[in-house]
């Protein structure tokens, strides 16, 4: 049997109390890190977003979306424009918001076709709903109605190609949106009419063979 000397037992107790010491000082050390972490991601979700992240994020909406309609991205789109006026891609950026605001102002317009509203006192906002409640159920008068439009209050062409909303030229003529959108539905009803005319050619033939056996 083997006894333990009084200096034996104390260097044992001290490597004790150190190892414990030493595990103490670990979960101290893992605790602080871990509170680091925290606080710093806790930090970062607070920081607002750089313009790269910004611009990521719209971009790949678009991509992803198109960009018929930009609600989804329009805080983005203000939140941009507002911390990084110098930015180099503030004019891309730019046409986006503007094209928004088309979009907006058509949503609109084609919900006051629908459900009606004050008394237009504008002429040409009034043919303009007049020609979208008709296109709905026939797209060719519709379409006719818009090209009349276009020859009476826009002869020179004035607002072709002028999607997205241009704010200045609306300011300066109060109608220049309505003409806008008579362009874009006279581009949309063309494409719908031309469809419905293809698909109804196969049944104009059949009905022209058989009159002719007749």
């Amino acid at each position: 049997r083997r006894f333990t000397t009084i200096d034996e037992e104390v260097r044992r107790e001290r490597e004790q109390t150190r190892g414990s010491r030493v595990w103490l000082v670990a979960q101290l050390v893992s605790m602080a890190a871990a509170l680091g972490i925290l606080v710093w991601g806790g930090w970062r979700l607070m920081q607002p977003p750089t313009a790269e992240q910004l611009y990521g994020k719209i971009i790949a909406e678009i991509d992803q979306r198109g960009a018929e309609d930009l609600r989804a991205v329009g805080s983005e789109l203000n939140d941009f424009l507002a911390r990084f006026p110098e930015d180099r891609r503030t004019e891309e950026i730019q046409r986006y918001r503007q094209q928004l605001e088309f979009q907006k102002f058509e949503r609109q317009a084609r919900k006051k076709s629908r459900t009606g509203g004050p008394e237009e006192t504008n002429p040409v906002e009034s043919i303009y709903l007049s020609a979208l409640n008709v296109a709905e159920n026939d797209p060719a008068l519709g379409l006719e109605r818009f090209h009349s439009l276009l020859a009476l209050y826009d002869p020179t062409d004035q607002s072709a190609g002028a999607e997205p909303l241009q704010a200045a030229d609306a300011a300066k003529d109060p109608n220049f949106l309505w003409l806008v959108l008579a362009r874009k539905q006279i581009k949309k009803l063309t494409s719908r009419v031309q469809q419905q005319s293809a698909s109804q050619l196969p049944l104009l033939q059949k009905r022209l063979t058989m009159a002719t056996k007749l």
